[in-house]
């Protein structure tokens, strides 16, 4: 049996220190002349897709693919500039637990988060190298979509006598997990606590106690 350990990015493996939500702010500002009143949950277990959309809407605007790619070019080069003033803060557990993951074999470790890839290789900086493959906020706008696409991707890589595991810290990556048919570990360092993470198969305060899951 293969193990495939699918990583949610933000306040799962790092916190950007509010630079991801900066960012994205100012872009929507520049582009769509709209200033967003979101709150952190608002952008938590969302996708970037998902969430140009929403702005889009808010402002009475169609979907249109041209300023959905405008936005997130910006929203990139905005990241890349607060990011290098301010890198994003690895949390616990999470570096040694992937480089751990990274020298096993038998286990492969891949990227589920609403990012796009860009995005994500921006915040994850130095772990980047670590993922051999993803699936990103890029690929598809809704999370459960997003998971059973990752699921199919998977199976057709690795073959169907596979265990996929998705580690996050939202309701959002519970229900992902739960539409890939997938195990989800889920870790309180994001927005939401324990308790309102307790439909996760297991729920850990941070990744320094992913041993304690498997004992």
């Amino acid at each position: 049996m293969k193990h495939v350990y699918l990583f949610d990015i933000d306040g799962t493996l790092v916190s950007a220190q509010g630079m991801g939500g900066k960012a994205f702010r100012r872009a929507v500002s520049e582009i769509l002349q709209y200033e967003l009143a979101w709150q952190t949950r608002d952008f938590a277990g969302m996708t970037d897709a998902g969430l140009f959309r929403r702005a889009l809407s808010e402002k009475g605007l169609p979907h249109d693919e041209t300023t959905i790619s405008a936005l997130a070019n910006l929203y990139h080069d905005y990241l890349g500039k607060n990011l290098a003033e301010k890198p994003a803060l690895v949390l616990p557990g999470a570096e040694k637990l992937v480089r751990q993951f990274a020298s096993q074999s038998g286990i492969h470790i891949g990227l589920l988060t609403g990012n796009t890839r860009r995005g994500s290789e921006l915040k994850l900086a130095g772990l980047w190298q670590n993922f051999g493959f993803g699936f990103y906020g890029d690929d598809h706008a809704v999370r459960t979509d997003l998971g059973i696409y990752a699921r199919e991707q998977i199976s057709a890589k690795f073959g169907e006598h596979v265990e996929i595991t998705i580690i996050g810290d939202t309701p959002n990556d519970i229900a992902c997990a739960r539409a890939a048919g997938a195990r989800c570990v889920a870790v309180a360092t994001g927005a939401y606590s324990a308790d309102e993470l307790s439909e996760a198969d297991e729920v850990i305060a941070d990744l320094t106690a992913w041993p304690a899951v498997f004992n």
